[in-house]
């Protein structure tokens, strides 16, 4: 009817440093600055807190606006330790997520954040990929979300050759 609705944004820069080496381990940090915004709403699906553009592990579909800010740090350090053929490391990170509802600013709408760590264990000669341990902690939360989140999760690589049956 002569109008554009649903106009979406989405919009992700990441920077990462190189790699700094000392003498038992070695370091590199991470930072990413994203938005995503909804204009003139009529059917879209509202912008949600709990994916990769927001806080990972912060399960509710309770947090949602028409717009959404993320700011994130991390760093990561890779250590010589091997446990059992695992090679292993560990990470620290910050996040903070900002959504606004309908007619308000980003920076006037809900803020939330999270501070985090963990391990990460890989073997390259496994199928396992990377094995991650991972400590969450929101300060603040909505209802049925606790501000502890503990995981462990790892994802399986298979190799198989291009034909089974010749």
């Amino acid at each position: 009817k002569g109008s554009l609705q649903d106009n979406s944004l989405l919009f992700n820069f990441s920077w990462f440093s190189h790699l700094f080496s000392f003498r038992k381990f070695r370091l590199r940090q991470y930072a990413t600055i994203s938005y995503a915004g909804i204009n003139n709403y009529t059917a879209y699906e509202k912008l949600y807190v709990n994916n990769e553009y927001g806080l990972e592990k912060f399960n509710t579909d309770s947090a949602y606006g028409l717009q959404r800010g993320t700011i994130s740090i991390e760093t990561d350090i890779f250590t010589r330790w091997r446990i059992l053929g695992f090679k292993i490391g560990f990470f620290a990170y910050s996040k903070i997520s900002m959504l606004a509802k309908q007619g308000t600013g980003l920076f006037k709408g809900d803020a939330y954040p999270a501070i985090g760590g963990g391990f990460r264990m890989r073997n390259e000669n496994l199928i396992f990929g990377t094995i991650e341990g991972r400590l969450n902690w929101f300060p603040r939360t909505i209802e049925n979300v606790d501000n502890i989140r503990i995981t462990l999760s790892g994802n399986l690589r298979f190799k198989f050759p291009k034909s089974f049956v010749e």
